[in-house]
């Protein structure tokens, strides 16, 4: 619900107040068909009153203080170059392969930004360090280029005096400063809100034929030799870049964590072995089709992008598959002593979220961490998986027996940063000074033990060893 609302009055989750526990974790598919040629701003008032008509939904507008970074001058004159208006966006700079022993940086060319459209930006490339909004105070007028280099917030303490945080980079490279502050916001504050929707009119779903969103060209080809991984990248153009074996991609385009798809899709042993490059368009218009907002392309959402995927690998692999429980290797989270945990307020805000500034200033080594609250176990299970996706390479089950929501943070070291890189399924911590994640759910009260449970698996009946023309 708080995604929906944050769509149909374009605001982000933190400025929406109030409300339920649950506006943040119960989640709903809503299928609209608009009238042709509708721009978005109207499309979001449509949604505002789909809201207000399906879910009861109540709001009020207010002003409240909200930890908010500023982004202000810094001594001197600014570093920003003036822009030509040839090139639009922010675009990551490959560095080549690191000396051994050497810490990467993070490296972006920027173009033709307004000051609050790079305040923008900040917060989205630089999230492990940025986690609250940035505004523009800087009062500057016009268009800017500008290149920014800084280590990634995991990786600062073992760059030691090498390391750039962000912070240091904006004021060292571009002469601004970012400054958290309280700093009063509009905000949106939910008054009511039923749990559940009315019912779809009769008909609707006839009205409603379901879509089957496509990429509008896509070249499918062997990788080349060496390369490794899974993803999925949109850049500004509409193009969409995925990579990865044939398992990999249909876990990832059925939502499937890489760390887990060996335990959730089985198939013919080819389809773990060639790894493949997809580079493919998405459609021009219609359903999946990029939109345009302050100069920017606003990719589609990711489940629309990964079901475009999963069109072109069941058309052009010729897949067929069902699905069927099976047992397989889980950890299985059980309470083993008194928790740890706060028992949460029933008015709080269900979720999780990264803290780094929970992280304490001498933790003596990179550590992460994510601050809960009003989570229930059941739903914490489901986070695991991404949130320590080095640590968690099987499903996770909840055994714990405890119910309700609590408030707790839960601190680890990257498993990277541990000598040796540490071992998955490990519950001891490698050095003193580290902390596995496995010893951090501990530290809660609780377990994770390795075991075998019965869960939906998705099974690969027929596949193509290379994809049709």
């Amino acid at each position: 619900m708080v995604d929906l609302i944050t769509r149909a009055y374009n605001v982000t989750d933190d400025k929406v107040s109030g409300g339920p526990n649950w506006l943040a974790s119960d989640r709903f598919d809503v299928i609209a068909r608009t009238p042709p040629n509708v721009s978005v701003e109207t499309a979001r008032l449509m949604l505002q009153s789909l809201l207000a008509d399906r879910f009861a939904l109540k709001i009020h507008n207010d002003n409240k203080p909200l930890p908010t970074y500023a982004l202000t001058l810094g001594k001197g004159a600014h570093k920003l170059k003036k822009s030509d208006g040839s090139q639009n966006g922010c675009q990551g700079q490959p560095q080549g392969q690191p000396q051994p022993g050497v810490i990467p940086l993070q490296v972006v060319s920027c173009h033709n930004l307004t000051t609050a459209q790079i305040a923008e930006n900040l917060h989205q490339m630089a999230n492990g360090y940025i986690d609250h909004p940035v505004v523009d105070q800087t009062n500057l007028q016009g268009a800017w280029d500008f290149d920014l280099k800084w280590t990634a917030r995991g990786l600062l303490a073992q760059a030691g005096a090498d390391g750039i945080s962000v912070f240091d980079a904006v004021d060292k490279q571009l002469c601004l400063k970012l400054e958290l502050r309280q700093i009063a916001a509009a905000v949106i504050v939910v008054d009511s809100v039923d749990r559940k929707p009315t019912d779809n009119p009769a008909g609707v779903a006839e009205a409603l034929p379901p879509e089957k969103p496509e990429f509008e060209a896509a070249e499918i080809k062997p990788s080349d030799p060496g390369t490794q991984g899974v993803g999925i990248q949109y850049t500004q153009g509409g193009r969409i870049n995925a990579r990865g074996t044939l398992r990999d991609l249909i876990g990832m385009a059925n939502q499937i964590l890489p760390n887990t798809v060996a335990d959730f899709i089985v198939g013919p042993k080819f389809i773990e072995t060639t790894h493949w490059t997809i580079v493919a368009k998405a459609p021009s218009t219609g359903i999946g089709a990029p939109t345009r907002d302050g100069g920017r392309d606003i990719p589609p959402p990711i489940n629309v992008a990964l079901m475009m995927l999963r069109n072109t690998l069941e058309e052009r692999f010729k897949l067929q598959m069902h699905t069927e429980n099976r047992p397989v290797t889980v950890y299985a989270l059980v309470a083993k002593s008194e928790s740890k945990m706060k028992k949460a307020e029933a008015s709080e805000r269900a979720g999780c979220k990264p803290d780094p500034g929970a992280v304490p200033a001498n933790a003596g080594g990179p550590m992460q961490a994510f601050t809960c609250t009003n989570e229930t176990l059941a739903e914490f299970i489901k986070l695991m998986p991404q949130m320590a996706s080095a640590y968690i390479d099987h499903p996770v089950i909840d055994n714990s027996g405890l119910q309700g929501g609590y408030d707790f943070t839960v601190l680890w070291t990257p498993r990277g940063a541990l000598p040796g890189g540490g071992q998955p399924g490990a519950t001891g911590a490698v050095d003193p000074g580290g902390v596995t994640y496995f010893e951090a759910i501990e530290k809660l009260g609780l377990k994770l033990e390795k075991g075998t449970h019965s869960v939906p698996v998705i099974i690969i009946d027929h596949a193509e060893e290379k994809p049709i023309d």
